[in-house]
């Protein structure tokens, strides 16, 4: 899975190593990290991971609708 968290978050991920890494040079362009995804995963880290990411790249429009406070799964 390739995601792109804070720029500071990325390279303390990457510090961490495994299961996170940098698929140099194309991940460093785009300040992407990859994360493993295998039997232990954190599933909390990457549902934080995720959300962190969409709102890096979404348009501010969906951001928007993200952090609306009625916003409930299946409400248009």
């Amino acid at each position: 899975m390739a995601l792109r968290p804070d720029p500071e978050e990325r390279e303390a991920l990457i510090a961490v190593g495994h299961p996170y890494f940098s698929r140099e040079p194309w991940d460093e362009r785009l300040g992407r990290i990859a994360v493993v995804i295998e039997a232990t995963t954190d599933w909390d880290e990457i549902a934080e991971l995720v959300t962190d990411s969409y709102r890096r790249t979404a348009p501010k429009k969906l951001v928007a609708r993200l952090d609306s406070p009625d916003r409930r799964i299946g409400n248009e």
